[in-house]
């Protein structure tokens, strides 16, 4: 996140994510955390094999279509 802010990355030699990259916020909002095997977000309560199974079904292959959709992913290398 320095980077964003035009500072120089000075904690490692190798870069994960690109300058303006976008972060996820985390925990989210109303995270009351996990227990015996159940997500509790708010009132809601999801037994964690089907959040993943969500993801993984749902979720996941959404997210990867909307980012082929863009090309905000793509830099020009000299």
């Amino acid at each position: 996140m320095a980077w964003n802010r035009g500072e120089p990355n000075t904690t490692c030699w190798y870069e994960w994510c690109g300058k303006d990259h976008v972060y996820v916020k985390g925990p989210i909002d109303g995270w009351r955390g996990m227990k015996k095997g159940v997500i509790r977000i708010g009132k809601e309560e999801i037994e964690f094999k089907e959040w993943l199974r969500t993801l993984e079904e749902e979720r996941w292959p959404k997210a990867w279509e909307e980012f082929w959709k863009g090309e905000s992913f793509l830099r020009v290398v000299n």
